[in-house]
């Protein structure tokens, strides 16, 4: 270490707090709404791209239709793959991205979100004009790119030839400090079902405390979690 440097001792469980909740969540929202996102957009569009390919390409050899797609995403990851849908599906000229976005769109059947964080990181895409500004107005919150998958499933364009209705499942631990339920008002759309499911990821300690960075990474380690997307509710006695 360099002579004189200054390094502060943390409290042990703030320390771990800036880690694992500041440092590695909190960093890769901003990279994502800075000036990297259409980079990471791209890379996600692909990665989309490829597998409703290879998902139509296996169907092809086995002779049968294509099945629903089920989307799981956790936290930022539910944001990058709604905001490439969006931008696969408004794509122009068309090319084999818009298509796949809207085949994925078309036979979308469930989308379980772990962690969501759509409101907060919505306000990186309002925009507040000045006249609003001066009149102190409140702005208008635009249609998430959800909303917009929501509507565009739900829509003419899709609606006759979607292979199945579309089920909506939000995971929430209470104590995540970054994580919001989805509200009716704003997701209850026509032929879509939603769902919030409250989860509790970590030991709540005296009733006073869980441990925020837990409480937000680790719905994929919850059972409850995992039972209810592959097993769905109630539960098959079938299903393991």
């Amino acid at each position: 270490s360099v002579a004189g440097e200054c390094k502060p001792k943390r409290a042990k469980l703030n320390g771990q707090f800036k880690d694992g909740l500041l440092d590695d969540c909190l960093a890769d929202v901003l990279i994502y709404q800075g000036i990297s996102r259409k980079a990471i957009r791209d890379k996600m569009v692909e990665a989309i791209t490829q597998v409703v390919e290879q998902s139509d390409a296996q169907a092809r050899a086995d002779r049968t239709e294509p099945g629903a797609l089920v989307l799981v995403a956790a936290s930022l990851g539910s944001k990058m793959s709604f905001d490439a849908l969006v931008e696969m599906v408004d794509r122009s000229p068309p090319g084999r991205h818009k298509s796949a976005g809207e085949t994925a769109v078309r036979r979308l059947g469930h989308i379980f979100m772990q962690a969501n964080q759509l409101p907060v990181l919505g306000l990186a895409d309002q925009e507040i004009d000045s006249a609003a500004a001066r009149s102190l107005t409140a702005p208008t919150v635009p249609d998430d790119s959800l909303q917009r998958i929501l509507r565009l499933k739900s829509g003419p364009q899709f609606n006759a030839i979607s292979l199945t209705g579309l089920t909506l499942v939000a995971f929430t631990d209470p104590n995540d400090l970054l994580s919001y339920r989805l509200q009716p008002s704003r997701y209850a759309i026509p032929g879509v079902a939603v769902a919030d499911v409250l989860v509790s990821n970590a030991t709540t300690y005296f009733g006073l405390l869980e441990r925020p960075d837990t409480a937000h990474t680790s719905y994929e380690a919850n059972p409850a979690v995992t039972s209810l997307i592959s097993c769905g509710h109630p539960k098959s006695s079938l299903c393991k």
